[in-house]
Formats: structure tokens, C-alpha cells, sequence
């Protein structure tokens, strides 16, 4: 589900990276948005969390797994070129059937 403002559609993202390069395409925009809102007021301390959260739909986790895996994982994201949050969700995706 998108978030909609007044101003701003920011869509689903897929992974982190896809995150990234959209935010750093509309940088001006959005900077310019977080100014207005600061001058008339509407802006919140958590407004950028809030609304990052909202996009993505997730919730934070944490996990413990053997030091060995963690460091297979490490290498293999270097190797592919992915952040490892989003080998976490690609793996845990094709465990859930998505």
C-alpha cells in the first residue's frame, strides 16, 4: 500500500535499494515538502519514520542465528551485491510461498 499525502505518493518498495534510489531521485521534492511542513507547522519529529514505516508495512525484528551463518550470509551478499535485510526477505518469502 502507498502512502499518499496532500503532496507526496511514495509507493511500495521492494527491497532497501529500490527505497534508496527513489528517495535520492526525488530529493529536491521531498526536502522542499519537509521545509513547508516545518514552516506551517505540520511537520512531526516522527513524520520521516512514520511515513517510511507506513510504506513498507513491516515491523522490526531481530534474530539470533550460529556465527558461521551469519558470516556465509556476509559473503554472500558482497557476492550478489544485495544489503542483507534483503536476502533475509527473499529467503523468507520463498519459505512462505510468496
Amino acid at each position: 500500500m502507498a502512502v499518499t499525502n496532500t503532496k507526496t505518493t511514495i509507493p511500495e518498495f521492494v527491497s532497501e535499494r529500490e527505497e534508496a534510489l527513489w528517495r535520492d531521485e526525488q530529493k529536491a521534492m521531498l526536502e522542499s515538502n519537509l521545509i513547508a511542513a516545518m514552516r506551517d507547522g505540520t511537520a512531526r519529529k516522527d513524520s520521516a519514520q512514520r511515513m517510511v514505516a507506513e510504506a513498507r508495512g513491516a515491523k522490526n525484528i531481530t534474530i539470533r542465528m550460529p556465527l558461521a551463518d551469519l558470516e556465509r550470509a556476509r559473503q554472500f551478499s558482497a557476492k550478489e551485491g544485495a544489503c542483507l535485510p534483503d536476502i533475509y526477505q527473499d529467503v523468507a518469502a520463498r519459505g512462505s510461498g510468496q
